[in-house]
């Protein structure tokens, strides 16, 4: 293990710490920063650091927003950066490495947590609301767009605990960074209301000149309790996805799990507000090879979706009033390959649950 060791009394560090020189942590910064009677210079984590965590402590009542953003200023790392967090600032904005003078070009993973920030980095069309009682409001919103350079790599992105980020758009021509992401994580974002695929639930069913694959690469997304934001596309809406967890956000979803890293799999719970589970829901023409659904407090299945789903093996309904909305006139006959059937707390009739098993052969071989 090998410290970072600048002219400072060790205890202006926080806790810093370098694992062959590829991980530097300093925590606690503004506290140290503060006993160090404004000594801090300019500290430049080594130039062989892979990832950098620069955090101060979450839920303080006597933050300096002017300090902090001057503090976090002066801690620059180096332009081959790979991997960083900041975590807790109590600034205002940005420090220009990281915006309007981008000097971490090649960043692969960025992780925003618990910061205000008016001006964030330079991460497309980017709007967040006023810092004031006024301000929020009258709901008024203001661009936080920054120009200049941009991320080359940015393969993983990580926002979590923005209060301010109202929405992140996404322009007609789909900005070129967006295309190597292929992890997004959003987290406790209350006043999000966009983020830049929910055009997709303008454009189903999907067609080639008229919907971009906005995160073609995207093979991860997790978004938690964002519960204004009401658009968001159907799961899965590209091969790519290969894992997603959507937990209390506002269009009715309580949690949904999709996974098709081992088996295709997917559980979807409803909170009382979904209207529907269709298409602007689920995108079942990239469902094919599921083979567990779980389904709870959610609205019906319509015939036509259900069979779709041609490699099911095992389905569990929990708190529904109807197994599924069947065709007003069909000829077409149809058979999925469950073998493991599971109804709870479900209010439907024998003759309904009769319907069903007449599409699931195997259960009654």
């Amino acid at each position: 293990m090998l410290g970072i060791r600048p002219k400072l009394p060790p205890s202006c560090l926080g806790v810093a710490r370098a694992h062959l020189l590829l991980q530097v942590t300093l925590t606690n910064l503004m506290s140290h920063a503060c006993a160090c009677a404004g000594s801090l210079p300019v500290l430049v984590p080594p130039c062989t650091t892979s990832r950098l965590t620069l955090s101060w402590k979450k839920g303080r009542s006597n933050t300096s927003p002017d300090e902090e953003d001057q503090l976090l200023e002066r801690l620059r790392p180096h332009s081959n950066l790979h991997e960083l967090c900041i975590d807790g600032h109590g600034g205002s904005t940005c420090p220009t490495w990281l915006g309007k003078n981008l000097l971490t070009k090649g960043l692969e993973a960025l992780c925003l947590d618990s910061v205000a920030w008016k001006h964030l980095p330079p991460l497309g069309e980017l709007y967040v609301i006023g810092q004031s009682v006024e301000e929020r409001e009258s709901g008024e919103e203001f661009s936080s767009c920054i120009t200049g350079p941009c991320f080359r790599n940015l393969k993983r992105l990580e926002l979590i605990g923005l209060p301010r980020l109202r929405r992140w758009v996404a322009n007609e021509v789909c900005p070129w960074y967006f295309s190597l992401i292929e992890v997004l994580i959003v987290k406790d974002c209350p006043e999000l209301t966009e983020l830049p695929f929910s055009s997709y639930t303008s454009c189903y069913p999907l067609e080639t000149d008229s919907c971009v694959t906005w995160f073609p690469r995207l093979n991860e997304l997790k978004i938690e309790d964002c519960r204004n934001l009401l658009s968001l596309p159907p799961i899965p809406y590209s091969d790519a996805l290969c894992s997603v967890t959507l937990t209390r956000v506002g269009r009715g979803l309580e949690e949904l799990r999709y996974s098709s890293k081992t088996y295709h799999s997917l559980s979807i719970e409803g909170n009382g507000d979904m209207h529907s589970l269709d298409e602007t829901v689920l995108a079942f023409h990239n469902l094919t090879q599921l083979q567990i659904l779980c389904i709870k407090n959610c609205p019906p299945l319509a015939e036509k979706h259900l069979q779709m789903l041609t490699m099911l093996e095992t389905l569990e309904i929990n708190g529904s009033s109807n197994l599924f909305l069947p065709l007003a006139r069909s000829d077409t006959i149809w058979q999925l390959p469950v073998t493991s059937l599971k109804l709870w707390r479900c209010n439907f009739s024998g003759k309904e649950v009769t319907c069903l098993l007449t599409h699931l052969p195997e259960l009654l071989a």
